[in-house]
């Protein structure tokens, strides 16, 4: 529908002067804009009179916040500009603004009456309101009773989304303070200061396809990527860690590394070397590379623990040829994390 009757003096209705003196034109142009959005989806296949358009989109397109925006959208639904029935906000009252002379097309017409019939606006609206309210809700004298009947039909309408919304605005404020930990944590693990927790909050939302996923496992992954990934340009990020299509393979990976290094520390086995080897072979330093070579290499022992490790360094000190101390080459801890090492150690051919 390309347009819709407007009151010259809707200003000076009860409702929209509480939207006025509680949020100014801010508030009043926002109401407005959302009938303009409803109607302009009217046509004679969809009477539905909702609100299609979220409250993020609205943001972006007002200049707004997401928060401001379903803070005054609560409002007019809480003094009953709009309606709201299984979390979807609607405004069945403009109905009433739709007549015969809209349209000459006799199949919208006959739409325009089926629909004032099924939805049987006499009870659904009151008719005793005035000013601006009066126009969009119809008018004449009701009685008391149809006045109470009306005020619980429409709490019953749109007191659950209040709570729909309330509950919402919770959730997110929780997903929030959790991407902001998780951004915490990783900046304290990377030694950054990166500002944007957006993929975060991603990853901590449910969708329709999947669970959210929680703090302990982003941190897990977290800890486990910067552990054992390589990147040119430095630690990785939070958007490459993050990325949703790939979270269930990067948190198999990260549980499995876990497990390993909830066995042996690569510390541990820095040290295990250097004692080792004190005086044959160059000392080794644990950095992020060799971290993750220990870890990797766990997997390839029967004794995961310290002990597995110290027993694999007195084999290959006791039984390795001279070449590799020295005399042609110089073994390393790198060299020893190799499988290939490990084997020959293991067969006695080194």
């Amino acid at each position: 529908m390309k347009w819709f009757k407007h009151d010259s003096d809707a200003n000076r209705d009860e409702k929209l002067q509480n939207v006025l003196l509680d949020y100014g034109l801010e508030g009043y142009g926002l109401y407005w804009y959302c009938l303009e959005l409803i109607t302009y989806d009217v046509d004679q296949h969809n009477l539905n009179f909702d609100l299609r358009h979220d409250a993020r989109i609205i943001a972006r397109n007002v200049g707004s916040t997401e928060k401001r925006i379903e803070e005054m959208m609560k409002y007019f639904i809480e003094i009953g500009l709009f309606e709201c029935s299984q979390g979807h906000i609607t405004c069945l009252k403009l109905l009433k603004r739709l007549d015969q002379s809209m349209t000459s097309k006799s199949a919208y017409r006959a739409a325009i009456n089926t629909a004032k019939e099924q939805l049987k606006l006499e009870k659904l609206i009151n008719p005793t309101q005035k000013g601006h309210d009066r126009v969009m809700t119809g008018s004449g004298k009701g009685h008391e009773l149809e006045l109470e009947v009306e005020k619980e039909r429409e709490k019953d309408i749109y007191t659950s989304c209040i709570v729909e919304n309330e509950q919402k605005m919770v959730n997110q404020d929780g997903v929030n303070e959790a991407a902001l930990r998780c951004l915490a944590f990783y900046n304290d693990k990377a030694g950054c200061k990166c500002r944007d927790a957006k993929p975060f909050v991603e990853l901590l939302t449910e969708t329709k396809t999947r669970k959210a996923y929680t703090e302990n496992e982003i941190t897990l992954v977290i800890e486990w990527a910067l552990t054992q990934w390589r990147s040119r340009g430095g630690v990785p990020k939070p958007i490459n860690i993050c990325r949703v299509t790939k979270f269930d393979g990067y948190l198999t990976d990260a549980e499995q590394w876990r497990k390993l290094s909830a066995t042996v520390n690569a510390a541990d086995v820095v040290e295990a070397f250097n004692s080792t080897f004190d005086g044959l072979l160059p000392p080794a330093e644990l950095d992020r590379d060799l971290e993750r070579k220990i870890y990797a290499f766990t997997d390839y022992l029967k004794d995961k623990s310290i002990n597995g490790f110290v027993a694999y360094f007195e084999t290959f000190k006791n039984t390795a040829s001279d070449f590799y101390f020295g005399d042609g080459f110089t073994a390393t801890l790198d060299f020893l994390l190799k499988p290939k090492t490990l084997r020959d150690t293991r067969a006695g051919v080194l």
